[in-house]
């Protein structure tokens, strides 16, 4: 079976950093044990110096010319990623949403007319059960049309092992969606801002923005230690492994969330708070909150820091959430048709 698998215009398919595009690659390497795989990048021009892939790239210049590039790879199975109007006309297309409908456009508001005809006559999938049921409900689709298929973690997260004593960790990304500034705010309230390590993680589009910049001044301002962007998947666990806490907020839905399942991987405590699949991203005995409130998420932080109850088994996280478990998750999708 020759299969497609495509990126979006917003960053290279190739990209090490992107958690979309990690996703695209870990399951074209999983299904290049069996299949034709290329992925599709949309921005070669933004592709990584090092070509780190083992994998075939189909490179084309813009959104376009995707059906003209697809015909000549002539694929059986064309999975397009958070973008529904992407034209592609050869293969079985199959839509996988990571993002909830705000961000399936680089261009402005969707046409949600537009995107309703395209789900009602073609076959999608979500990262999670939340994202699913809510792009159900909004294009007017039957319960159950979007299906669910699970990210994976990387095995180096589930092979490592957590020591703790390095206080609060937020890995993610300095924007508001993300809740830095309510973090920020919740720390400050119950005297831990001194304890709490932020990244300078952002989208690479959006690097040097006003929004990352004013993100990055309040963590700058409040106290708290400010490490550059961690690329490296070692380094990441490394950080995750000393977390005495990792911290993951959303002000807006978020698809699944990988930061709160790497985090429990490697074995780290984890708070989350906000709408969207971070809930489904949280295992007992660590702690979701329904919305991101600053003075609740304070006084959840001290209490989670101050728990001895026993994590969840890694064996049961990896069950779940091992590559080959999600690429088997995407691949029934397929099979069903």
């Amino acid at each position: 079976m020759r299969i497609a698998l495509v990126g979006t215009e917003l960053c290279s398919v190739q990209s090490p950093t992107g958690g979309l595009e990690r996703l695209l690659q870990g399951w074209a390497l999983e299904l290049s044990d069996h299949h034709d795989v290329i992925l599709v990048d949309l921005t070669p021009q933004d592709a990584p110096a090092q070509r780190h892939l083992p994998l075939d790239v189909l490179e084309v210049a813009a959104p376009s010319e995707l059906s003209r590039a697809l015909r000549s790879f002539a694929p059986d199975i064309v999975q397009v990623n958070n973008r529904p109007l992407f034209v592609t006309e050869v293969g079985l297309r199959i839509n996988t949403f990571h993002n909830y409908p705000d961000a399936w456009s680089a261009e402005g508001a969707l046409d949600e007319a537009a995107v309703a005809e395209a789900l009602r006559h073609g076959h999608s999938t979500a990262v999670s059960a939340s994202l699913a049921r809510h792009v159900e409900g909004r294009f007017d689709l039957t319960h159950g049309q979007v299906s669910v298929t699970l990210p994976f973690v990387d095995d180096q997260f589930f092979d490592a092992r957590h020591v703790g004593g390095h206080g609060i960790l937020f890995p993610n990304r300095l924007l508001r969606k993300k809740g830095p500034d309510v973090v920020i705010r919740a720390l400050e309230e119950v005297g831990l801002i001194d304890e709490a390590i932020f990244l300078d993680y952002v989208t690479p589009f959006l690097r040097g923005s006003e929004e990352h910049l004013a993100m990055r001044h309040a963590v700058e301002a409040s106290g708290a230690t400010l490490l550059p962007a961690v690329e490296d998947r070692a380094e990441l666990t490394a950080l995750y492994a000393r977390a005495d806490l990792v911290v993951a907020v959303a002000t807006q839905p978020e698809g699944m969330g990988l930061v709160p399942l790497e985090a429990q991987a490697v074995g780290s405590r984890v708070l989350t708070a906000g709408p969207g699949g971070l809930r489904e991203a949280t295992f007992e005995p660590n702690v979701h909150l329904p919305e991101a409130d600053p003075h609740r998420l304070g006084l959840a932080l001290v209490e989670t820091l101050a728990s001895d109850e026993e994590m969840a088994s890694k064996d049961e996280l990896r069950e779940r959430f091992s590559r080959a478990a999600s690429t088997r998750s995407l691949r029934r999708v397929w099979a069903a048709l």
